[in-house]
């Protein structure tokens, strides 16, 4: 579609018969931008729908594995640390299950076609991205392992200082009673 829109442009072409190339390329892409429109609001709204009955699924089991502990457990971890953890975990897994998953779904998809299309136009600059796509790949290795560590050090560091915000925040509400 994109070859068609700039091959009208060749000098063989005469004026009347670019005009009505130009009016037809334009509507193939309005059409293809509204189903864009409607396939991606679809699957936002499925993506969501997934989200809150994961969720909802989720902290129910955490509920009840909670609730099934023996005593002991509860006095071996701080209950208000674990509350934000438990919290903090839920979040993230909202996060990922709604956006990431929609994005390296359009990612993948958009990969593959990319690089078809590549294929069949210019073959010779596709197979020179293709031997620079493992260098890249190797770099983004490293810095996914530099962010996971680094967000790992900073959930452990909120968790603690939720759980002592909370355990605050409860004390000074019942020093008032």
């Amino acid at each position: 579609m994109i070859l068609d829109s700039v091959s009208i442009y060749s000098p063989n072409n005469k004026n009347e018969d670019i005009q009505g190339d130009i009016l037809s390329n334009s509507f193939r892409f309005i059409y293809v931008a509204i189903g864009m429109f409607f396939s991606g609001f679809v699957s936002s709204t499925l993506f969501t729908s997934m989200k809150l009955k994961n969720s909802s699924k989720l902290k129910k089991e955490y509920f009840s594995l909670i609730m099934s502990q023996e005593q002991a457990w509860f006095d071996k971890f701080n209950k208000n640390e674990f509350l934000t953890k438990v919290q903090t975990q839920i979040n993230a897994i909202e996060a990922g299950s709604v956006d990431k998953l929609g994005y390296v779904l359009m990612s993948i998809s958009l990969f593959i076609s990319g690089l078809s299309v590549s294929f069949i136009s210019f073959w010779k600059l596709s197979l020179t991205l293709i031997a620079i796509i493992f260098v890249i790949s190797f770099c983004a290795f490293f810095i996914f392992h530099f962010i996971k560590n680094s967000v790992k050090e900073a959930e452990e560091a909120n968790t603690k200082a939720g759980g002592l915000a909370e355990e605050i925040l409860y004390s000074s509400f019942f020093r008032k009673f």
